[in-house]
């Protein structure tokens, strides 16, 4: 159990064991709420800086959150997850280095062929099917 010291008038000691759950917790919660309310009417401004941080911060963090774990549930639906990979092309211009996922036509079947390790490979084509089809319906040429 916590101890405190109550030091007495002339210099005379008394231990005091102090048991946390007998505080009236309610009379805590009450004082905390006029204090609340007393600083938010004399300082409504920073208050309401104060609290519009506070959401703002709050915000932030559960995108973060919400962001991280999108990114390592990603492929968590196969079985073999741990087992997919992803090709990237590294390029320099103008010395600018850039990393894109598009590669090469034939560097799959190449891969497949050449290397054993790899089992299987897809080639993922984003096409957009809509706008082609109002070019074709607008008897635009591609």
């Amino acid at each position: 159990m916590p101890g405190f010291m109550v030091i007495k008038p002339f210099g005379t000691v008394s231990p005091l064991l102090f048991n946390f759950l007998s505080l009236n917790s309610m009379s805590l919660i009450k004082n905390y709420l006029l204090s609340l309310s007393r600083n938010v009417l004399r300082d409504k401004f920073f208050s309401l800086l104060n609290l519009l941080g506070l959401a703002v911060g709050l915000t932030a963090a559960v995108l973060i959150f919400i962001y991280i774990q999108n990114q390592r549930s990603y492929d968590r639906q196969n079985e073999n997850f741990d087992r997919i990979y992803r090709l990237e092309s590294d390029f320099t211009i103008n010395e600018k280095q850039d990393l894109i996922a598009i590669t090469q036509i034939p560097l799959g079947p190449t891969l497949k062929d050449e290397f054993p390790e790899v089992e299987e490979q897809a080639r993922i084509i984003n096409y957009n099917i809509l706008g082609a089809l109002k070019e074709i319906s607008t008897n635009r040429t591609l």
